[in-house]
Parts: structure tokens; sequence; C-alpha cells
């Protein structure tokens, strides 16, 4: 992860109970999130059928007990947090929303839940972040997303898919890799812009054209199809 935080303090009167179903909440995360990232996102997303939504309340006892149990979960484990938190959640027949997303300018990653429409125990910039890789409950409004907002594969580029990738790896703690992935997307993307601008330039590339229908009505003529025809 490369957002700055403190570490935060658990809860110290949690019982024995909770602390050793935490426990096996954190250690399944640590497996998980040792998987690439559109593997870890196809796990949640099967873990996540048939559950409930999950409720803001339940969502927050389930992350306090996550850092509580777990140093690296209380501190810069963002990732593995947010995998910890909806497992265990899970586990009482419940799904959050489970996000990961990217700030550019500074590159910063984040993993974090949401629940009831807002993220869970986290600080009010993270309404900031770009969400990039989610699994969420169809009721919460969303479903799971790819690279982009609102579907598994936003647009499909490579950049989109370069920076899904950069913000798991820098939520899991290779910010440096994660960083170098968004800096290698910024130089393709301004090289293509150049690239059309001057072949838009030399002529080699046009408007898009517009449908049949659109250039006809634009001239003054009916579609076709329209059963009356032109004197």
């Amino acid at each position: 992860m490369t957002m700055p935080v403190v570490s935060e303090e658990g809860d110290d009167r949690l019982g024995r109970r909770e602390r050793l179903v935490a426990r096996c909440a954190v250690g399944a995360a640590r497996l998980l999130t040792r998987l690439r990232p559109s593997r870890l996102r196809r796990a949640l997303r099967f873990l996540s059928r048939g559950a409930r939504p999950a409720t803001a309340t339940a969502t927050l006892r389930a992350r306090t007990a996550v850092v509580t149990v777990s140093v690296h979960c209380a501190g810069q484990g963002c990732l593995e947090r947010s995998v910890a938190t909806a497992l265990l959640v899970r586990l009482h027949g419940a799904w959050p929303d489970w996000c990961t997303g990217v700030r550019i300018r500074p590159f910063r990653a984040h993993a974090w839940v949401e629940a009831e429409g807002r993220p869970i125990g986290e600080p009010g910039d993270t309404s900031l972040y770009r969400t990039l890789l989610s699994v969420r409950h169809p009721l919460s409004g969303g479903s799971v997303t790819g690279p982009a907002n609102g579907s598994d594969r936003a647009d499909g580029t490579e950049a989109s898919e370069v920076l899904a990738e950069a913000a798991a790896l820098a939520a899991s703690g290779q910010a440096e890799d994660g960083g170098e992935r968004v800096e290698r997307v910024e130089r393709v993307e301004r090289v293509e812009r150049g690239e059309r601008g001057e072949r838009v330039e030399r002529g080699e590339v046009g408007e898009p054209s517009q449908p049949r229908d659109a250039k006809e009505s634009a001239q003054g003529t009916e579609p076709r199809g329209s059963g009356e025809a032109r004197p």
C-alpha cells in the first residue's frame, strides 16, 4: 500500500473465539493476496455468491477484529486487511463491497471495503481513488468490476489492465513495481496520442464516419425505409 497511514488500534475487548476466527480470516487472506489480481477477483467473486449485503456495523466490527489480531493489517497491509475483512464478514453470511483503487499524481494505491454505499473505517480521501478492481454485492448497486468502474473489462485496453495490476501490486506493498507500471502506461498513451495527431495532420486519419441515416438527415434527405421518395 502507498497510502501514508498510522498503525490502527484494535479492540482489546475482543473475545477468544472472535480472535481465533479473525486469525483464520487473516491467514486465508494472506494466501489469497499472493494470487494475481485477476485470479484474486475471481476467487472473491466465487466466495461472495449467495451472500446477503453486509451492514456497515457488521463490516466495521469485522475490520476491527482483523486489525486487532494482525499487526500487518493494522499498518500498511491494506490489501490483506480488506480481503480478511471481506472473508470474516462472509463467514457470517454477508458480503461487503471489496475495492482496490489508485491515484496517479502522486501515485498511491489502496484497498478497502464498503458497506451501505460508503468506505468502512477509511479516511475521507478514499473517495479520491479511482476504483479499478472490485467485487460488489449486486444489491449494493454494483457488481464485479475490472480495470475501471462499471464493467469487467471497462474498455479492453492494455492501459486499463496495467493500471489494475499496478493498483493491486501497490496495495500489496510493491509500490515501486506499481508506480513503474503506471509510468509505462502514461508513456504509451502519450506516444499514441502524438502519433494519432501526426496522422490526422497528414490526412491519414479522418473523423469517424457517421451512419448512413445520420448523413442523409444532415443533407436534408429522408432516411431509407421511410416510405417516401424525394421528387
